[in-house]
């Protein structure tokens, strides 16, 4: 209840499910009509979303990240079962999971925008880590906030590290002030043990 409960329901009228029936039924229309604004694109090594732009060298990791998102860690259909072309199975299984996270969390967003960008291995997102922080890590995925952006390995891509990068997303956009790392890596790992 109280003030976030009210501001939550001047914003979206409908619960989230309902939020993200519509959702689809509109970005199916626009892939569809192939109209702009929403509608799927898919580029070269660029498709966009709903909620994201995916950016990827290879067709391969795509397919990888595609394979992997709505999935939970043993491997289980967690949200939605689509099937279609890659690029659209892809985008709405990305939108539901998102809207998953937002529920999991308590933190829904309509306006909700980042870009993903697969990387083919484990050294050339450590490479982009250090190129952004100036320091050395051993992650397999990163959110880096400036840019809004999730950097992952396709080869090392596994349901767990989407959905925890995506949490890390959705908590950093909902507060004005973001909330401290240890805080973050909490919520991303509750989200995790929800999957």
């Amino acid at each position: 209840g109280g003030w976030l409960q009210k501001r939550v329901t001047l914003i979206m009228p409908l619960d989230i499910r309902q939020w993200a029936c519509v959702r689809y039924f509109f970005l199916l229309l626009l892939v569809i009509g192939g109209v702009g604004g929403f509608a799927l694109r898919a580029e070269a090594a660029k498709m966009t979303t709903a909620f994201a732009v995916i950016e990827y060298s290879e067709h391969a990791d795509l397919q990888t990240f595609g394979e992997n998102v709505g999935r939970g860690r043993r491997g289980g259909v967690v949200v939605q079962e689509i099937s279609g072309p890659l690029a659209i199975e892809t985008s709405l299984r990305l939108s539901h999971l998102v809207g998953h996270i937002q529920m999991i969390l308590g933190m829904q967003q309509i306006d909700l925008r980042f870009r993903i960008k697969i990387l083919a291995s484990p050294r050339q997102v450590q490479r982009v880590y250090r190129e952004m922080y100036g320091a050395d890590t051993d992650y397999i995925a990163f959110y880096a906030p400036r840019s809004k952006t999730i950097f992952l390995a396709a080869s090392t891509l596994r349901p767990e590290v989407i959905v925890h990068e995506i949490a890390h997303v959705i908590v950093d956009r909902y507060f004005g002030k973001a909330p401290s790392v240890k805080v973050h890596e909490l919520l991303a790992q509750y989200v995790e043990t929800q999957m």
